[in-house]
């Protein structure tokens, strides 16, 4: 794998994360 591949990977996590952590927010503050 090259380094665009892995940037790519890594990146895709960290913005699944963060949409999950935004539902969350969501359904803590309604």
């Amino acid at each position: 794998m090259d380094e665009f591949a892995i940037n790519l990977l890594v990146f895709g996590r960290f913005n699944q994360r963060k949409r999950l952590r935004a539902e969350n927010d969501k359904i803590g503050f309604f």
